[in-house]
């Protein structure tokens, strides 16, 4: 099974769910589902999945139309919320502190907090 620590989002007729451990050893994954159906929508309902990629802790943000990660180290990657392809990625200054708090966005300037308060 995988535990679902991180907050979801809705993008459009999306729900971008991150699922998974620590996202250093690879353990994580995203999931986007359709809006709407009823029952188990397992089958109907799944737009796309990431294996390669996802979150643990902070909670995912929208910024123009698109899905940002910030993950535990620092490394931002920008989605696509139709598509699940990347289209951006970056990184933050790595410590030795993870980054565990969730992003949040203003006038296009992403603030992000690691652990040590930095």
């Amino acid at each position: 099974y995988w535990p679902a620590i991180s907050t979801p989002v809705v993008i459009g007729d999306r729900v971008i769910v991150p699922v998974g451990r620590d996202d250093r050893r690879g353990q994580s994954r995203i999931h986007a589902v359709k809006l709407g159906g009823n029952g188990d929508v397992t089958g109907t309902h799944r737009a796309w999945e990431r294996n390669d990629i996802g979150v643990f802790v902070p909670a995912l943000a929208v910024h123009d139309g698109k899905v940002i990660l910030l993950r535990n180290r620092g490394e931002i990657v920008c989605l696509d919320p139709k598509s699940g392809d990347t289209v951006w990625s970056g990184a933050l200054p790595e410590g030795r502190s993870s980054y565990y708090a969730s992003p949040l966005i203003v006038n296009d300037v992403l603030y992000a907090a690691r652990e040590d308060g930095v």
